[in-house]
């Protein structure tokens, strides 16, 4: 066929295709202005001939219309248009006999009209304008009764059609999906959810694809602020999942979480969400359900499944392109905050049980019917592990990385803390070795191993708690693999020892002694539990410690190997040094049979690392860590046989024990004095050198002697000229001994004394057979401090129970070597130094001191104590009031709130009422009370009946005819008090008190306790102080009546008390003291201060002590001047002769004015 031509077109038909006009030319539609309800209800009024651009144009103006009301800035204008609103709203209410129930007809129509006509674009916009108008309006009172009655409407069958209409589109049309979602929404959250359960009854549609919604990401690769996006589909249905969340009642909202596929698509890929959304989540579910306490534990669990923790944890790695930095870490710190909380809390997430539940059944099914503890080798393979109850959290736990990520490392850690039967479930099914390697990840490995071990012991494992009826110890596995966890094994930590590198070792180093202090805990908890068990299932405590310590002793590498890297250890590095010395201190101390396979001889690193500090008592510098390697060094000293304290080398000053003594004696290292002293003791007892008088130590004396002259303890040869005296006399005691007894056998027939009664030390024989080259050949300056040593030291022998005719016998002869007048006058008055009470005094208070020190097992710097007391006024002695509520006071309260806030403790004091019949109804409701401890749910509740029952079997003989002295009740009721808290410092010596005895025998309880306290070290080695405060304190409570004075006199504890206050004592005790001083004069006790106890002379003393402050001369001066005033003047004066006068006057001389 022949194309036409051009010629036979018709010109006016050519162009018949509309032609796409300038942008000039367009013809806009004209604004539609709403300015009544009038032109509202005409724009909305619903017509089917309408054309469907001109009702999408009506929708629009409606939706810039409640645009100005939401968002308009203009109140005025907001205001004018609200009242258009509601005038159109009244306008729209259905008749009653009207067929067409619907509210706002017209606009609904437009809806239907639009789905059925598939018109997408004015579906949606109708859509969207319901929610904006419902959104615009829910903060309006006035607007509630309208927006509740469309609320309605729209979830009527007809509508909810139209709902499905819009939800079963097709994934790609997200403009019809997101207006639905929006609109179901904001249905959900007007007047706070009144629709809420209307929207779940038709869950059918209301939730139709809601997960297909959540999982529908869109990718966005232009630039556009998050802020200023529309909401995807994910957003938009996220937001729907979170008002139900928070507005469904409790078993809707159950169903919803329990909805397996809900929840996948809400965390997964969650990780590829951006920050502001991820945030969204975490906070709408810890929120609506990790914090809801009304959803079961069982919901909490399918929601926090396996698969949904590592979907967060993902979040670790969060690495979202459209993310900055910040809110990556800002995600990381969120996300971590989550998982600690649902891992770590009970009844908040996936943890199932808490380390406090040990279930009662367990105890029978490891332990068997013979009650005895499986060792190690003949558990079955089956409860070679203990029991994993916590299943999700085991499996979550092995997908992490704690070795490279800090947060992960914490997570893991406080999940460890919160169910320890996950440690060993971790370590054994974690397929990670811990051979040696300088890298990255075996640091990081390390670390984590060495933090694990670090964690404290879980509360209530290793305690006995008779509420649970729980009486057996944990599992091994449980145990071991909190100190040293599966992957360090023997092997795996010798080669650790043997690297080469520095770092690979002091790591290794720093797990040994993390695990060595953790078992320390451990065993301790062990022998506390035993004690308070039951007889035959203490056996099991005890049987446990043994094999926890085989079982640990089997996985510690040998002790060779840790010699080698403390040879090996450079002594310019004081930190690895310190470690590894503190290691074998550990060996030694708990596992002696290892420390003792190799010989290991500390002498001379002990007395190098002694000469490296200055004996300058002026200048005594030494760092912290030099000073813990010296206390690590003088543990191992004092445990290791192949120690040679009387071993001197060619190139050593002293003896190891002369330098250790000069230390003593030169150091200002008061928080390391203690444990010297006790070593030098436990040293000196061993030989012959010094006489061991039980009631005078003589190492006491010399180091009392030494300490008075400065001139000898600047002195390198005059230490020389002891050490070798001591060395001499621990090399050959037996001479020295002949060389004694040939003195006392020469001297005999005037003395009448055989040797082994004179008491003469074997050093100051020494002394005596080395003075002549003494003499000989020193130097004057050397000779003259040793001369003045001398004389002191045998002055303070002099007033210890030395025969003083042999003594005599000696100074004679030691005078005749010594050539120069001065010194034999020295010499001669060597026998008549200071009054013996003073001297005593002095050796009494520095035994004393000793003994107060002497269990000190750990390094403690030194606390700042309170300053000294002010003056105050005299205290007023309690009186007893006429009112008792008390005696029904704990009926109203639980039993543990009863006994911590003190109900129970005010009824046991009834008890030392003086109205019989008040005791005795304390005594009815005491049996009441402790008749209903066992079914109290109380934790202490064994040890508190036992405390009461003693206390009702001591009230019985005081009962009818007398009250219960005060110090009794008030012993009682304060230890009430510690029991309730089982970290009190006193806590052991109490429970210690309660199995000591059924029956209290009340007079000699103030003497018990102050023996206890004063001459027995404390449980922790730092509250001796608190414990004298605690003993102090019960003391003045106790004291109220003439009686209670009679029983602190017949236990002579005042003048122990006054004996140990001598001493420099913290502000807070002293305080203390004056105000029991002050207490006992006020029940008639100051003719005992005053005659029996030597108060005056006490006063004087303490004025005139360095330790003392002005405030406190006041405060001493006031307790003279009140004491005597109060006491019997005229016995006073004639059991004085009349000097009590002037030692007043004495103690006003010496106060300030």
């Amino acid at each position: 066929m022949v194309k036409r031509s051009n010629e036979n077109l018709d010109t006016d038909s050519s162009y018949r295709k509309r032609q796409k006009l300038p942008e000039n030319q367009v013809v806009k539609p004209a604004a539609i202005n709403i300015r009544s309800w009038q032109d509202l209800k005409a724009h909305l009024a619903f017509n089917q001939d309408t054309a469907a651009e001109q009702l999408r144009q009506n929708i629009k103006a409606f939706k810039n219309f409640l645009d100005s009301i939401a968002y308009g800035e203009d109140d005025n204008d907001r205001s004018i248009k609200r009242k258009i609103l509601l005038e159109y709203l009244q306008s729209q209410t259905p008749l009653a006999n009207h067929q067409d129930t619907r509210y706002l007809s017209d606009v609904v129509q437009s809806w239907s009209f639009a789905v059925q006509s598939n018109n997408e674009r004015l579906s949606s916009a109708i859509v969207a304008v319901l929610a904006l108008f419902l959104k615009a309006t829910s903060t309006f009172i006035e607007f509630r009764e309208y927006g509740n009655t469309i609320c309605k409407t729209l979830l009527q069958e007809d509508q909810i059609k139209l709902f499905e209409r819009g939800t079963s589109a097709s994934k790609t049309k997200e403009h019809v999906i997101s207006p639905c979602l929006r609109l179901l929404t904001e249905i959900l959250l007007y007047d706070g959810g009144t629709a809420a359960q209307s929207v779940y009854a038709h869950r059918g549609t209301t939730f139709k694809r809601l997960d297909v919604f959540l999982s529908m990401r869109k990718e966005r690769k232009e630039a556009v602020p998050e802020n200023q996006r529309r909401p995807s589909v994910r957003q938009n249905a996220l937001r729907y999942l979170y008002a139900n969340l928070r507005l469904q009642i409790g078993s809707a909202k159950s169903s919803i979480l329990t909805d397996g596929k809900l929840i996948r698509a809400v965390f997964h890929e969650i990780k590829e969400d951006s920050a502001a959304v991820v945030l969204e989540i975490l906070k709408a579910f810890m929120k609506d359900v990790v914090q809801d306490l009304t959803l079961s534990h069982l919901v909490k669990s399918r929601v926090f499944t396996e698969w949904t923790l590592r979907s967060i944890a993902s979040l670790y790695q969060s690495h979202h392109h459209e993310n900055a930095a910040d809110d990556i870490a800002q995600v990381q710190r969120e996300a971590h905050t989550f998982l600690i909380c649902i891992c770590t809390t009970a009844d908040q997430g996936v943890l199932r049980f808490h380390p406090e539940a040990r279930p009662q059944d367990e105890p029978e099914s490891a332990f068997g019917d013979n009650r005895t503890y499986p060792k190690t080798g003949s558990r079955p393979k089956s409860q070679k592990q203990g029991p994993v109850r916590n299943l999700t959290l085991a499996s979550f736990l092995r997908s992490l990385r704690p070795y490279a990520d800090t947060l992960q490392c914490e997570l893991v850690l406080a999940v460890f803390q919160a169910a320890p039967d996950l440690i060993s479930d971790y370590f054994h099914k974690t397929l990670f070795s811990f051979e040696p390697k300088l890298t990255t990840t075996w640091v990081g490995y390390s670390m984590f191993l060495l933090s694990t071990i670090q964690l404290p012991i879980p509360k209530g494992q290793l305690d006995l708690d008779v509420s649970r009826h729980v009486h057996t110890p944990p599992h091994l596995s449980s145990m071991i693999e909190g100190i040293l966890p599966q992957p360090m094994t023997k092997k795996a930590l010798t080669r650790c020892l043997n690297q080469s590198t520095d770092l690979i070792k002091f790591i290794g180093v720093r797990i040994l002694i993390a695990a060595f202090q953790k078992l320390a805990a451990v065993q301790k908890s062990l022998a506390s539990a035993s004690l308070v068990s039951r007889s035959k299932p203490s056996d099991l405590w005890r049987q446990a410690q043994g094999e926890l310590l085989d079982e640990f002793r089997r996985r510690c590498p040998e002790m060779r190997h840790v010699i080698a890297v403390f040879r090996s250890c450079p002594n310019q590095s004081a930190l690895f040094r310190e470690t590894i010395t503190r290691l074998i201190a550990m060996y030694y101390k708990l596992l002696p049979q290892v420390a003792l396979e190799e010989k290991f001889d500390i002498s001379v690193t002990l007395s190098e690392a002694l000469k490296a500090n200055t004996f300058d008592v002026e200048d005594f510098q030494c760092s912290r860590l030099h000073k813990l390697e010296i206390y690590s060094l003088l543990e191992i000293a004092r445990r290791s046989p192949d120690m040679r304290w009387w071993h001197k080398t060619d190139d050593m000053l002293l003896s190891p024990f002369t330098t250790l003594l000069r230390l003593h004696v030169v150091s200002p290292n008061v928080y390391m004095e203690g444990h010297v002293e006790t070593l030098l003791r436990y040293i000196i007892e061993e030989t012959t050198i010094l006489n061991q008088d039980a009631n005078h130590h003589r190492l006491g004396i010399l180091i009392l002697s030494l300490q008075d002259c400065a001139k000898a303890q600047a002195s390198d040869s005059f230490f020389e000229f002891i050490d070798d005296c001591l060395l001499r006399c621990s090399r050959k005691p037996v001479k020295y001994y002949d060389d004694l007894t040939a003195l006392v056998s020469a001297i005999r027939p005037s003395v009448g004394v055989e040797v082994n009664d004179c008491k003469i030390d074997l050093l100051l024989v020494t002394i005596l057979d080395q003075w002549p080259f003494l003499v000989k050949s020193a130097a004057t300056t050397i000779f003259e401090a040793a001369n003045s040593w001398l004389v002191r030291y045998m002055g303070l022998l002099m007033h210890t129970s030395s025969n003083m005719i042999v003594l005599s016998n000696i100074r004679d002869q030691f005078m005749d070597q010594v050539t120069s007048r001065e010194n034999r006058s020295l010499l001669e008055g060597a026998l008549r130094e200071p009054a013996k009470s003073s001297v005593q005094h002095e050796l009494r208070e520095k035994n004393k001191f000793t003994q107060d020190k002497s269990a000190n097992l750990v390094v403690h710097l030194p606390k700042s104590r309170p300053d000294s007391p002010e003056e105050f006024s005299i205290p007023e002695l309690p009186a007893e009031s006429e009112d008792y509520p008390v005696l029904r006071k704990w009926i109203q309260k639980e039993t543990p709130e009863a006994i911590r806030d003190g109900a129970v403790g005010q009824l046991i004091l009834c008890l030392c009422s003086k109205h019989e019949e008040i005791r005795k109804q304390a005594i009815v409701a005491l049996r009441s009370f402790s008749g209903g401890l066992e079914l109290s749910g109380y934790r202490e509740w064994q040890q508190t009946y036992i405390l009461i029952g003693e206390v009702m079997e001591a009230a019985q003989d005081f009962l009818c005819y007398r009250p219960l002295p005060y110090f009794a009740g008030v012993i009682a009721s304060r230890a009430l008090l510690v029991l309730a808290e089982p970290l009190h410092f006193m806590y052991p010596k109490i429970n210690r008190f309660l199995n000591k005895a059924p029956r209290w025998e009340i007079d000699k309880l103030p003497s018990y306790w102050v023996h206890k306290i004063l001459l027995h070290p404390p449980a922790d080695d730092s509250a001796h102080y608190d414990e004298v405060g605690w003993l102090l304190e019960v003391l003045t409570d106790g004291l109220r009546t003439p009686e209670d004075m009679e029983i602190y006199r017949r236990s002579d504890i005042l003048e122990r008390l006054l004996s140990m206050s001598a001493t420099s004592l913290p502000g807070s005790c002293k305080q203390q003291m004056l105000s029991l001083l002050f207490r006992c004069t006020l029940v008639g006790g100051s003719t005992t201060l005053i005659t029996r106890c030597g108060l005056l002379s006490w006063v004087q003393s303490q004025i005139k002590s360095h330790h003392s402050t002005p405030p406190e001369h006041a405060s001493l001066r006031k307790l003279a001047l009140r004491t005597y005033e109060t006491s019997d003047q005229e016995h006073v004066q004639q059991w004085s002769n009349g000097f009590v006068g002037a030692m007043l006057d004495s103690v006003q001389e010496h106060c300030p004015k």
